[in-house]
């Protein structure tokens, strides 16, 4: 995003640059989309269509779905080839099919057309229209919008707290706490609620401004330049470093010092320390002294920024405001800034249209309950709530572990309602963790029950339709099925996932799915949760590794190094797009920024990757010559590293855990790469 020249004086107050940022989007945002006319249906006079079907489909894809109707009627009907992975639920009894295909078309926003056959027996096609992807780009500019606007409003809470006496600080920061305790007494029920979610982020910014390092982050947040506020915005990182090189940005006069005699701590509500007892106390008090140790004994430190505007593929914001130490030769090699990280600033910006209600709760209670569809009562029943694979804490939005299918909660509410339910099937919406009840309750609470605060229903034409309020975002994020179950076929076969195979999974997957990659993987029930976290954290090491050719890999993997210069172009430039993304991903939120580098010194570096432990050297069956061998079963760590000519280095490290081979027939999973010619 360029600034507008209004943003380009120097006059303009730093205090007031994301604003103007958020200003500037809203003003170079495209119109609307304008709602196109509504016409007559494809299906007008095709008295096939009228034949009454029963779908139910847990998931479906497009591609599934349409054959299932055309098996039913006997009319061809096909998706185009960019939505045949579209997943939909369907629970419906007795419907007319043209009015269920319309329903599909209408909630997905896909375009029925007639596509041969004959005038009497025509085939039809499904697709989005330019308008429809028009529409659905819009939704995710305008989420970009609201989540600067939400981060802005948040920050506003941090300059709030800068302008409080001491006496006043502490009062709020005890009153934060206190409601942030609640929050956890509770299970952190509350957490998605809009008041829960207030909660928890006005104590960690309290916390923050009470630390002496989160002051001066706050205070350089106000220091940045328009043109700054512009690159994080463009998902860029800004570094500050007191001897700034390529690409880097001077502290502004006085902050550098300000920040060196600062007292760094952990800006976490102390309703935690208590509630993980005595020995927690004690461990965060010593990581606290390790870290300070470290500040003081530091070389120089580094200030990074990084804006991330769609966090874990959802249109959340994540500012973050993080010191690290720099020391000769561990700038990109040193535990200690992971920890040092937390005492910077974390920001959070949930657009106001996913946290707060249109209308008040008790307002909506009243008119539900006096729906004669909605308010009627019933018992829903439900299959056992079973625990995630995989997963053996506590997680939101999971709860304890255990999850409810939107799926069978959409069966059981068409049986006991006698409703036709119509849902999209988006990875991210597959599991809950709800209660609904042991007795009746009525439908609207049913349908609550399917995620409120991130889904939409209504009631339409004899169906009630239910979709995510992010449904652009989802659809982007949405992993195919297939994809999936291939996937997981080959982890059972083998035990788990060798380093090839996450390398697939990253050169496979967009950043958008890459990020949504975990709850995709719950979803079928993967249990190698380590695994798929690992593709999530190392996506862009992971992609240049699987872009290597044979003999490149089997090279680094014999211990040798790979100058930089000599990769070729399509594999310089991942490298390139790996230094823009690297901390922009989910898995960065609670991980110390990689450092930037300028192309000029990624060309100077050399790529070597060390397995620990080592590959085992092998005979080949009395051929000439020798192998490396990866063993079959136990866990690995591939630490790929690029390391500088003044002796800095960044390192990636990917964990791999095999537990052998699954079945009889299973094959098998070690890779031979000859270390000589045969």
């Amino acid at each position: 995003m360029q600034p507008p020249a209004t943003l380009r004086r120097s006059a303009v107050p730093a205090s007031c640059a994301l604003a103007l940022a958020v200003a500037a989007l809203l003003a170079a945002a495209e119109p609307s989309v304008a709602q196109k006319a509504q016409k007559a249906s494809a299906f007008a006079g095709d008295s096939r269509l009228n034949r009454a079907v029963t779908m139910r489909w847990k998931k479906a894809t497009l591609l599934q779905a349409l054959a299932d109707v055309t098996t039913a009627t006997g009319v061809r009907l096909t998706p185009e080839r960019a939505i045949v992975d579209e997943p939909v639920m369907v629970a419906a009894t007795g419907m007319p099919a043209g009015q269920l295909l319309q329903h599909m078309s209408e909630l997905l926003d896909y375009t029925w057309v007639r596509n041969g056959g004959t005038a009497d027996s025509p085939n039809y096609l499904l697709y989005q229209s330019r308008t429809q992807k028009e529409t659905e780009q819009a939704m995710i500019d305008q989420g970009k919008r609201e989540v600067l606007a939400a981060l802005n409003k948040e920050l506003e809470k941090y300059r709030a707290a800068l302008r409080l006496t001491p006496d006043q600080l502490a009062q709020r920061v005890d009153a934060a706490d206190a409601k942030f305790g609640e929050l956890m007494t509770s299970g952190f029920k509350d957490a998605n609620s809009p008041k829960g979610m207030s909660s928890a982020m006005d104590s960690f910014a309290l916390r923050s401004i009470v630390s002496p390092t989160g002051r001066v982050m706050v205070e350089l947040l106000d220091r940045l330049s328009p043109a700054q506020w512009s690159a994080l915005s463009n998902e860029e990182s800004v570094v500050f470093s007191p001897q700034p090189s390529t690409g880097e940005a001077a502290f502004p006069t006085g902050m550098y010092d300000r920040l060196k005699n600062a007292t760094p701590e952990l800006p976490i509500p102390r309703s935690i320390f208590k509630s993980l007892g005595p020995q927690a106390e004690q461990g965060i008090a010593q990581a606290e002294t390790m870290m300070r140790e470290r500040w003081s004994q530091a070389g120089a430190l580094k200030v990074t920024l990084t804006l991330s505007l769609s966090l874990a593929s959802s249109p959340t914001g994540l500012l973050r405001v993080v010191p690290t130490a720099v020391t000769a030769g561990m700038e990109g090699d040193d535990p200690t800034n992971s920890l040092m990280s937390i005492s910077g600033l974390t920001i959070i910006g949930v657009p106001a249209s996913l946290t707060e209600e249109a209308e008040d709760e008790e307002a909506r209670e009243r008119r539900l309950a006096a729906d004669p569809l909605l308010g009627r009562k019933a018992k829903l029943v439900l299959p056992k709530p079973k625990p995630i694979p995989g997963v053996a804490i506590s997680i939101s939005p999971f709860g304890t572990g255990n999850s409810i299918r939107s799926a069978d909660l959409i069966q059981a509410i068409e049986t006991a309602f006698g409703v036709r339910v119509i849902s999209d099937a988006y990875n991210k919406m597959a599991l809950l963790s709800t209660t609904v009840g042991e007795g009746e309750i009525p439908l609207y609470k049913a349908l609550d029950a399917l995620g409120k605060g991130n889904r939409t229903w209504d009631v339409h034409e004899g169906a009630i339709r239910v979709r995510s309020k992010t449904w652009a975002h989802d659809r982007r994020a949405e992993i195919p099925l297939r994809w999936l179950q291939r996937w997981k076929a080959r982890s059972t076969a083998q035990g788990g996932f060798v380093l090839d195979d996450l390398a697939e999974m990253a050169a496979t997957l967009r950043d958008d799915q890459v990020d949504n990659l975990m709850l995709a993987g719950i979803e079928v029930e993967m249990t190698n949760f380590a695994d798929l976290m690992g593709v999530s954290g190392n996506a862009g090491v992971l992609r240049l590794y699987g872009r290597l050719l044979p003999q490149q890999r089997r090279a680094l993997l014999a211990g040798q190094s790979i100058a930089v210069r000599q990769l070729f172009p399509y594999q310089q430039a991942l490298l390139l797009a790996m230094q823009k993304g690297q901390n922009r991903s989910f898995m960065s939120f609670a991980t110390a920024p990689k450092p930037s580098r300028s192309p000029a010194q990624l060309a100077s570096s050399v790529l070597t990757i060390e397995r620990n432990p080592p590959l085992v050297q092998v005979n080949r069956n009395g051929a000439r010559g020798q192998a490396l061998r990866d063993p079959a079963v136990g866990s690995a760590i591939y630490t790929f590293r690029l390391e500088f000519p003044d002796g800095q280095r960044d390192q990636y490290s990917v964990s791999v855990n095999l537990t052998g081979p699954k079945g009889p027939g299973a094959p098998p999973t070690p890779v031979e790469m000859p270390t000589e010619p045969m």
